[in-house]
């Protein structure tokens, strides 16, 4: 029911994007080519003018797709050890420091268009949903914005998510390994193994993430505005320094990543094969084998990675963005 809700609430949204792109387009009209007629807007193939758009998407755009690419592989790689070790307790296997990097490629590969897609494109909802809402309050800007950011990176993020869950897990070797022989079993479903899961994780986590940092940072820059104001110092617009963005970033990072540990222990258990079945079911698996207390296995380490990790996202994140 929630990710109905989630969805609903996503296909409103873009509806509400692309009709209001394509009222101010011009009237289709039909174009023949030999035996084929096509539409095409303006009374003509403009595929120069597709390039400069995508060009011009590019360019309004890359200071935030640029900075998600350099700090999710950053933070990504710098605490990949702690992810390894979380996954292994989730897993009920004991405490080892052999192979902590077993899985990071595949990780990573998955991990940079994710951040790209998903950051980047929440930085690109958020523009779009305040100039189509310009009276809407911040709050249900930032959810839609967040919402809408991870399920579209979440196409892509699974599949890599599932091949290294099971490297972490010690099911298989490598990463190489792990992909062939669960396309050779499962088919190309089996990379989407804990899919719905995966999204009960994720999309309250980025709400919880995106939410609570955006009001922090504000709370942050309105603090650095009344000081520079006292001080005397005549500023445009300010920016988190290195450790402020650190800071506002620990914070949403562990307190998002507390509140959704329920949701990260069910989808481990998904991914790694140990529950065949939905959401429901692995809720089920986890009452009835290890008691209430095993939803929140994990939780020091899923918020000992997730704090810092978002706080190295953000500061490199903000660090790049401000750059362009």
């Amino acid at each position: 029911m929630q990710l109905l809700c989630i969805a609903i609430l996503l296909a409103i949204c873009l509806n509400a994007v692309v009709a209001k792109s394509t009222a101010m387009l011009p009237p289709l009209t039909p174009l023949s080519l030999g035996n084929h007629k096509i539409k095409v807007r303006g009374g003509g193939v403009d595929s120069e003018g597709a390039l400069a758009g995508l060009k011009k998407g590019w360019e309004a755009n890359k200071g935030h797709l640029s900075a998600a690419a350099i700090a999710r592989g950053f933070s990504i790689f710098c605490m990949f050890p702690v992810d390894t070790i979380k996954t292994r307790m989730q897993m009920g296997q004991s405490f080892s420091l052999d192979g902590l990097f077993n899985g990071v490629g595949s990780s990573l590969l998955g991990q940079i268009p994710y951040g790209v897609l998903t950051f980047g494109g929440y930085e690109i909802y958020k523009k779009k949903f305040t100039a189509m809402f310009p009276d809407l309050p911040t709050l249900p800007v930032y959810i839609a914005a967040a919402v809408a950011g991870d399920m579209t990176g979440s196409g892509w993020l699974v599949p890599s998510e599932v091949v290294k869950q099971n490297v972490q897990g010690g099911n298989y070797a490598t990463a190489g390994e792990a992909a062939s022989s669960i396309l050779k079993a499962k088919g190309l479903g089996g990379f989407y193994q804990g899919y719905v899961s995966n999204c009960f994780r994720d999309v309250p986590f980025r709400v919880f993430q995106m939410v609570s940092y955006e009001y922090v940072k504000d709370v942050m820059l309105k603090a650095k505005a009344t000081r520079n104001a006292k001080n005397g110092v005549k500023t445009t617009t300010a920016t988190l320094s290195s450790g402020e963005a650190a800071l506002a970033g620990a914070i949403a990072g562990s307190f998002s990543a507390g509140i959704t540990t329920p949701l990260d222990v069910m989808k481990s258990k998904m991914m790694t094969g140990q529950v065949s079945g939905g959401y429901l079911e692995a809720l089920k698996f986890v009452l009835a084998n290890d008691g209430k207390r095993a939803l929140f296995s994990g939780v020091v380490p899923r918020v000992g990675l997730i704090g810092p990790s978002v706080a190295i996202f953000f500061v490199v994140y903000e660090g790049v963005k401000n750059r362009f």
